[in-house]
């Protein structure tokens, strides 16, 4: 049986988000350094960052690079134009003088936001790369459980016709089991698999038992299929579990509110040390912030859960099927399936 993914992603498709961010932080970036007078020598050495996407072998580190130190720094870069731009105009610059008058009691409210923005920031990180970890490993034991499924087939007596009918349908309700929840790099959640689910026990349990290999794999494939059914509960569970964007958002303000201090004295020619702290919190709070918005797309993000795990399966299922399709079903020697299982268990 050759089988066609419909949902597998091309290269293109792949590419074209990194591709936009790319182009859209280089373009951003030598904008922000243009009004910052920034001589031509440095912003040649600044889209050094860049070439790594021109390199085919460091494409994929390149993007990743992009998009965690260049994107950040592009937005650090702004904060110091925004400083210096303020000044330029007569409101933002009588807001700010009114600032530093009232600064006692502004004080006092940068203090609890910054206390509260260390809190959220710490928690949020910590969390989400939990929840980020937990359901990666869920899907590994997913696929796992599926491999198992296939593996204990071959305890059955393939000569059998009745046995190596079982052993089709019960690969092509696996198959679709897995074509229905990966949609090019993503694991979606898809209710048809609960009827498969069901109709793989009624399959399972309908089949004879003949010799002490059939009642052993039966009891495995049985508790197996148990397994996936709970572990596709828990990954449905898990991938409910998302990060609220506008908590984001609050902490997008609060990060603000955390660099607005800096904004209280004019800039000065001779005193590029404000400037630097502006660049530097800039930078690096940015950084925490993408962080947090990849990591609370688990399939989309550049800090993304691979679906391999699920590939390989298909790819396992696919080869017993060509067996079966070829008359080679039944001429495999069981102690295959033991050396299978074996590794599974590993």
């Amino acid at each position: 049986m050759n089988n066609q993914n419909p949902n597998r992603v091309s290269g293109w498709e792949k590419l074209r988000l990194p591709i936009g961010i790319a182009v859209g932080s280089w373009v951003f970036s030598q904008f922000v350094l243009y009004n910052l007078g920034v001589g031509l020598i440095y912003q040649l050495a600044y889209c050094g960052g860049y070439a790594f996407v021109l390199i085919g072998g460091s494409r994929r580190f390149g993007f990743v690079f992009i998009y965690r130190v260049m994107v950040p720094l592009a937005f650090g870069l702004f904060m110091v134009w925004v400083y210096r731009e303020a000044y330029s105009i007569t409101i933002m610059a009588n807001f700010l003088s009114a600032s530093r008058s009232n600064f006692q009691y502004l004080n006092l409210l940068f203090n609890i936001l910054a206390t509260l923005y260390a809190i959220c920031i710490a928690f949020l990180l910590w969390k989400g790369l939990a929840d980020h970890d937990m359901l990666r490993q869920m899907l590994s034991d997913e696929a796992s459980y599926i491999e198992r499924l296939v593996g204990y087939l071959y305890y059955f007596d393939l000569k059998n016709p009745k046995k190596q009918q079982f052993a089709k349908q019960l690969l092509a309700h696996l198959y679709r089991y897995i074509d229905n929840i990966v949609v090019g790099d993503e694991i979606k959640v898809n209710s048809e698999n609960s009827t498969i689910l069901r109709e793989t026990v009624i399959l399972v349990s309908s089949i004879e038992i003949e010799d002490q290999n059939d009642e052993i794999a039966l009891a495995e494939t049985m508790k197996s299929l148990s397994d996936l059914s709970m572990a596709r509960s828990k990954r449905i569970s898990q991938m409910e579990i998302k990060m609220s964007p506008y908590l984001l958002m609050a902490l997008g303000i609060m990060s603000l509110a955390v660099i607005y201090p800096f904004f209280t004295e004019a800039p000065n020619s001779l005193d590029f040390v404000r400037e630097m702290c502006i660049l530097v919190l800039g930078t690096l709070l940015s950084f925490l912030l993408v962080t947090l918005f990849d990591i609370s797309r688990p399939f989309n993000g550049f800090w993304a859960i691979k679906t391999d795990s699920f590939a390989h399966v298909m790819a396992l299922i696919e080869e017993q099927q060509s067996f079966f399709e070829n008359g080679q079903g039944g001429s495999r020697n069981k102690s295959l399936a033991l050396q299978r299982n074996e590794e599974v268990a590993i």
